[in-house]
């Protein structure tokens, strides 16, 4: 079973820039959703040991989880997994004009029973909320902490 979401936005920066901050593996403190703190980072191999709060609806969790960060075409992938779910986030970025354009797409899946059954009580919202809060916290990091 499988559930994702996607969406993009704009942002009056330069695309290049904006690539740089996503493939650094240090920005995953501050880009995840959820992440409390890095507890271990392997800059050379884009892997990061977090603490990662995780909520799935009334429940709240905290985690250590490995997340990797890969470079893919004009853009990075970042996955993790906990709980019998494998979550995965896949940024894009396009020049545009005065700036340039953030796709992202947010999925989960089951790999396990359990995992299954966390998905299929929880699964659209907990997407959907990581997803808005992904999107959130891109727009904070490369327009606040990050000044163009």
């Amino acid at each position: 079973m499988d559930k994702s979401f996607q969406g993009s936005f704009a942002l009056q920066a330069d695309a290049q820039k904006v690539l740089a901050i996503l493939k650094d593996i240090k920005s995953v403190e501050f880009l995840a959703p959820g992440v409390q703190s890095v507890l271990k980072m392997d800059e050379q191999n884009k892997e990061a040991l977090v603490k990662l709060k995780m909520s799935f609806g009334s429940l709240s969790f905290d985690r250590e989880v490995l997340l990797s960060l890969r470079e893919i075409e004009h853009g990075v992938k970042l996955k993790a997994s906990t709980y019998g779910l494998e979550l995965e986030a896949n940024v894009s970025v396009q020049k545009a004009d005065g700036g340039c354009v953030v796709n992202y797409s947010v999925s989960a899946k089951s790999t396990s029973f359990a995992g299954a059954l966390v998905l299929n009580a929880v699964g659209d919202s907990v997407v959907k909320q990581f997803a808005e809060e992904f999107e959130q916290r891109i727009k904070k990091a490369l327009l606040e902490v990050h000044a163009f």
